[in-house]
């Protein structure tokens, strides 16, 4: 695309006011399309100087949020595309329509069908040595896709030769932004590592102090609570239940009248016998001891799984406080 269009398509959008004269920050949004048939471009790259890549969406749209105030350089990149780069003026919340002419392909007398092949990878935090599950897997090839408990994840159809552009999202951790050439004798999995987001570190230690002071005098007085780096040496094979038996004596847990995971309690032994046995360490946040005076000593154990601390961190209620009643009855 040359700088013309690029200009005109800033100057005819309309710029939002800013919120007050003390906001230094602002949104903003926009829109990625094909030049020609006007149609919306998914999985189109963009990037503001200095700050994590964003992926638009299957209509093309894209939010970047808290841009400071000044001039940034936004580049855009899609598959099949040609890249553009322009200079915007943030001083409101602004609104961008990102028009990107089709690439022609270079082809030498005859046509040249590309080599597809079928390439994976796993996404890993090298400093807990664990995969992560879960993580959002997108490439400049039209792929969407999501890791498994393993962190494994599968691109059908790649272009082989072609150098393959991936960001990475998953929770807990800073977006990643790289890219490898795939090629059919690449027998080891492409391994994509990631750096935990110390914003998000510190909102889940904000969560883990609410969670203790909800808990107050009843929890264990002997490690009651196990969190994610205590479970690193679980992380290969280990459950739920090599968790506790490694870190709460046994003749505690033999104690234990109340199960709760995710706050919703397992009543039934057999279903707790199941989440034991299977419940994944590596997909554990953190497990709490609670004990609670009287006749016969009672315990209670509260599990909480990675993906439900997400859930948990967006939540502003109270949450419920624990007890136990006459009988090993919960509440």
């Amino acid at each position: 695309m040359n700088a013309r269009r690029w200009v005109a398509a800033l100057l005819m959008l309309p710029v939002l006011p800013g919120r007050g004269a003390a906001q230094t920050v602002y949104t903003v949004e926009g829109r990625v399309y094909d030049a020609g048939l006007g149609r919306g471009i998914g999985n189109a790259f963009i990037v503001l100087e200095g700050r994590p890549t964003v992926v638009t969406g299957d209509d093309g749209t894209f939010v970047l949020h808290e841009v400071p105030a000044g001039r940034w350089t936004v580049t855009v990149e899609a598959f099949g595309y040609v890249s553009s780069s322009a200079t915007v003026t943030v001083d409101g919340d602004t609104r961008l329509f990102l028009p990107l002419d089709p690439r022609p392909m270079e082809l030498e007398a005859l046509v040249v069908t590309p080599t597809l092949m079928n390439a994976d990878g796993r996404v890993r935090d090298p400093e807990l040595g664990v995969n992560i599950g879960d993580a959002v897997v997108l490439s400049d090839q039209g792929h969407s896709v999501v890791t498994d408990t393993h962190g494994r994840f599968d691109l059908d159809d790649v272009v082989e030769g072609a150098r393959l552009r991936l960001v990475v999202q998953a929770f807990g951790y800073l977006p990643v932004d790289t890219s490898f050439v795939p090629l059919p004798e690449d027998e080891e999995r492409h391994v994509v590592a990631v750096t935990p987001d110390p914003l998000v570190d510190a909102m889940i230690q904000g969560q883990n102090r609410r969670l203790a002071a909800r808990a107050g005098d009843h929890l264990y007085d002997f490690g009651a609570v196990v969190d994610r780096r205590d479970m690193q040496s679980h992380f290969d094979a280990g459950t739920l239940q090599s968790v506790m038996e490694m870190n709460y004596p046994r003749h505690v847990l033999e104690r234990v009248g109340c199960f709760f995971l995710d706050e919703r309690e397992i009543w039934d032994r057999s279903e707790r016998t199941f989440w034991l046995q299977t419940l994944a360490a590596r997909e554990l946040q953190r497990v709490e001891l609670l004990e609670f005076p009287g006749p016969g000593r009672m315990f209670m154990v509260r599990v909480y799984t990675r993906s439900y601390f997400r859930t948990l961190m967006a939540r502003s209620d109270s949450l419920p406080v624990p007890e136990m009643r006459t009988g090993g009855v919960c509440g």
